[in-house]
């Protein structure tokens, strides 16, 4: 009832929260359309900005063309007017030559008619005299007076350059005027379009965001309606096993539950009637509870009523024939032989009897020797290999001479192991086989022992997995846990190993000295046999190097030639010098060779180790694969000639 119950309300809740959802998923697109029609209005105000901005570019450039075209038509005006003056200053210089032509011929005639009639009058003579002055100053003026025609027309020509040049000046800085403002209208649209191009990023990331937040709640819509449908499932499941039979087994406790539809059929006498006084009626259905039923109770109970609880309707027929199909929860004892777990085979039953009649009062028979199991739900750790039933007359102590009846239905179930080889077993196999890789690591890593201990942690909590999987019996060790022990202690057996390994790796001549048969054994013959014949072997020069006193030439020493054969008694060496030389060159020459003899030794016993290493790999390698052949090999081949 509580399931019921609990299963309802989280439909409930879910229900509510898929709503929720709903809602919130109608706003998220609200908020979308939104976005959009703000997208879409940026972007038309960003095309009506780069018309705008393309329209006000067209102008400028219509203006410059305009104003270079002025410029153009000023120049031509200038230069028009320069070519004019030039004519009237040309003309005007034409015009004075003339004159001045005109005066020197005026002035020749004079002359000569002075000269004729200079003898003809020489009275005239001081009139004439005057006449030449006032001609000379005639000549003068003249001269004077195109001078400053000149002097004008030159004031004249700097006065129209000067005007000329402040038109230039004047619209070279229009053009700069006109060209700051295009650049500063230029720079106002491109801050527009940089405005707008960020509101249009923005827009795009709260679109993309709000778009991440449909996503996230269509997953969460999805999860939910994936939950909704679990649980529609379990309900299912649970009406299914209302109605249909189900075998489900709890192996710790060792209890299997059955959900099943006990149909029981017998006949009554005083419920017969005749059809036909009955307007034909041959069957009705009537509560279980208005007539007699046999009381049939779960002898092996370990948990819950022994009896049926559910108060269903029988079916009575007009022959006093009553069928009675009420759904049933037992749970029965099923003591679980834990020897071949988990390739294990378990026989449960069920033990099925009147609790109040003996054989005389009601006799009980099985409908057919296999119960019906059409609509029998397999589960995915048991498969039913075979069930039966039996029909039991007992005679207890108390009654001797009264039999009471009963039905035991037999199941024989196999369990389906590939859940513990995938979880359990293959990890164990992985964990050995790392332990034996414990002895490939090369010992100066420093983390063999790092590899063992975590290799045994792993096992440890794999054996409290397990510990929880299985009944707390004593009767037998099941399958996996002798595999488990035996990883264990082939675990425990390396880092026992190891630590002898590492001890023998860092041993040295000073601790330890090196014993013949092992250099005989693991030096010498071992690598040989092991192929081995290419590791790097300590060096075998072991002769010792004496320092023999004739081995001296102390011609050097002395500046003479030394003699044929010279020994310390020599004359020579009774020199204090030459003496506390020749001990220093001893002292460094037996320092060096024990220290030689240290760094052997001590290779030697590495060389030791890494042999001791290659030859456990091999055998761990290889008790690894026997051991879990051996565990597990048995049974199965058991139970492939059963199959």
């Amino acid at each position: 009832d509580w399931t019921w119950f609990l299963l309802l309300l989280l439909l409930l809740l879910l229900i509510l929260l898929l709503l929720l959802l709903l809602l919130l998923l109608l706003l998220l697109l609200l908020l979308l359309l939104l976005l959009l029609l703000l997208l879409l209005l940026l972007l038309l105000l960003l095309l009506l900005l780069l018309l705008l901005l393309l329209l006000l570019l067209l102008l400028l450039l219509l203006l410059l063309l305009l104003l270079l075209l002025l410029l153009l038509l000023l120049l031509l005006l200038l230069l028009l007017l320069l070519l004019l003056l030039l004519l009237l200053l040309l003309l005007l210089l034409l015009l004075l030559l003339l004159l001045l032509l005109l005066l020197l011929l005026l002035l020749l005639l004079l002359l000569l008619l002075l000269l004729l009639l200079l003898l003809l009058l020489l009275l005239l003579l001081l009139l004439l005299l005057l006449l030449l002055l006032l001609l000379l100053l005639l000549l003068l003026l003249l001269l004077l007076l195109l001078l400053l025609l000149l002097l004008l027309l030159l004031l004249l020509l700097l006065l129209l350059l000067l005007l000329l040049l402040l038109l230039l000046l004047l619209l070279l800085l229009l053009l700069l005027l006109l060209l700051l403002l295009l650049l500063l209208l230029l720079l106002l649209l491109l801050l527009l379009l940089l405005l707008l191009l960020l509101l249009l990023l923005l827009l795009l990331l709260l679109l993309l965001l709000l778009l991440l937040l449909l996503l996230l709640l269509l997953l969460i819509l999805l999860l939910l309606l994936l939950l909704l449908l679990l649980l529609l499932l379990l309900l299912l499941l649970l009406l299914i096993q209302s109605f249909f039979p189900c075998l489900c087994q709890d192996e710790v406790n060792q209890i299997v539950t059955s959900n099943v539809r006990l149909k029981q059929i017998w006949e009554d006498v005083n419920l017969k009637w005749n059809p036909d006084d009955y307007s034909g009626i041959k069957k009705i259905r009537i509560p279980s509870t208005d007539i007699w039923r046999p009381d049939l109770v779960l002898y092996n109970n370990a948990d819950g009523d022994f009896a049926i609880v559910h108060e269903t309707k029988v079916l009575l027929e007009h022959t006093g024939l009553i069928t009675w199909n009420p759904p049933a929860i037992f749970k029965s004892y099923c003591e679980i032989i834990v020897l071949h777990f988990p390739f294990d085979l378990q026989n449960c039953s069920m033990k099925l009897g009147t609790w109040t009649y003996d054989g005389n009062l009601v006799v009980v028979n099985p409908d057919n020797d296999r119960p019906d199991l059409s609509n029998f739900m397999e589960s995915g750790e048991w498969v039913m290999q075979d069930y039966r039933s039996w029909k039991h007359w007992v005679y207890y102590a108390c009654c001797p001479d009264t039999p009471y009846l009963d039905i035991t239905y037999h199941f024989l179930m196999l369990r389906l192991p590939l859940y513990f080889i995938v979880n359990v077993i293959i990890p164990c196999m992985l964990f050995s086989f790392l332990t034996g890789l414990v002895f490939y690591l090369p010992t100066d890593s420093g983390e063999k022992m790092t590899l063992s201990i975590s290799v045994l942690l792993s096992l440890t909590v794999f054996l409290l997995v397990i510990v929880e999987l299985i009944p707390s019996t004593s009767s037998a060790v099941p399958l996996i846990g002798k595999y488990m022990l035996f990883t264990m202690v082939f675990v425990i057996a390396s880092i026992v190993i190891t630590v002898i390994v590492i001890n023998t790796h860092h041993r040295s001549p000073s601790t330890h000295t090196m014993p013949q048969w092992v250099r005989k054994i693991f030096i010498d013959t071992i690598p040989n046999f092991m192929f081995f014949s290419t590791m790097k072997r300590p060096s075998r020069d072991r002769q010792e190097k004496r320092i023999h006193p004739a081995d001296f030439d102390i011609s050097d020493i002395s500046g003479k030639p030394a003699p044929a054969s010279v020994t310390f008694q020599s004359p020579i060496t009774k020199n204090p010098d030459v003496r506390s030389a020749i001990e220093g060159v001893k002292y460094i020459a037996e320092t060096m060779k024990s220290d030689e003899e240290s760094n052997n030794a001590a290779e030697e016993w590495k060389f030791v180790a890494m042999v001791l290493d290659h030859i456990l790999l091999c055998v761990f390698m290889a008790v690894c694969i026997i051991g879990t052949m051996g565990v597990f090999a048995g049974r199965l081949i058991e139970l492939s000639m059963q199959g």
